[in-house]
């Protein structure tokens, strides 16, 4: 017969003794993996301390960038003279916008004569 025998609806001695080996490796078994999931938590927490560590440090400098900017804004043209890197910068700036201005206004008649034309129900050429 096998080492399954019953005996009255009650494992063998031999059955019982291998239930018992089978129950610790499963426990030895559960206790490892708790063992690496903790070990994998605690990874993450340093990471997410370190993560939220640099995230109150950049908040920081975009607080100190911001109150500089607004700072630049506030100043009256004129007031005080610029560096000649910051003045390069305002040309620049003016330049970039009337740029950005002159091809919003190419843009809109484009679309205006795109919307004409599909409304003639002709294709464009």
């Amino acid at each position: 017969m096998s080492d399954r025998v019953v005996n009255h609806g009650r494992p063998t001695q031999g059955s019982a003794a291998k239930l018992g080996e089978a129950a610790q490796l499963a426990l030895s078994d559960a206790r490892r993996a708790i063992a690496l999931v903790g070990e994998e938590i605690a990874g993450f927490r340093r990471r997410a301390l370190q993560a939220e560590s640099r995230i109150r440090e950049l908040e920081e400098r975009v607080g100190e960038l911001a109150a500089r900017v607004e700072e630049a804004q506030r100043k009256p043209d004129g007031d005080e003279e610029l560096s000649p890197r910051e003045a390069a910068l305002v040309q620049e700036n003016a330049r970039m916008r009337t740029r950005l201005d002159a091809g919003t206004q190419r843009i809109t008649v484009l679309l205006d004569r795109l919307r004409f034309i599909r409304a003639q129900g002709s294709p464009p050429e």
